[in-house]
């Protein structure tokens, strides 16, 4: 599961997760995905861009953009490396 809202913090389980939101901050990315070593292949991951409430719109944007994109690339690549039985994978960002 990759992105799934309300699943922070990630519980063990048969498998592999990466919380979505809501995550209380980047700080708290760690924990985030498990198993353990699934978390250490997401170095740069962000959930969502920094307070959208201090950014121009075009720069909110274009961090959304970029979140999303890198969200795509992870999730094709967890894809293309594990054999899946069931794979399940949720982008959304806020946007004021």
């Amino acid at each position: 599961m990759l992105n799934t809202p309300a699943t922070y913090p990630v519980k063990r389980l048969k498998g592999g997760m990466i919380a979505g939101p809501p995550i209380v901050s980047q700080r708290d990315l760690n924990g985030f995905a498990w198993p353990p070593s699934l978390q250490a292949r997401l170095v740069g991951y962000r959930v969502e861009p920094r307070n959208p409430w201090t950014l121009g719109r075009a720069a909110v944007l274009q961090e959304v953009h970029a979140i999303t994109e890198h969200k795509c690339r992870l999730a094709l690549e967890l894809l293309r490396s594990e054999p899946w039985i069931t794979f399940s994978s949720l982008s959304s960002s806020m946007i004021p």
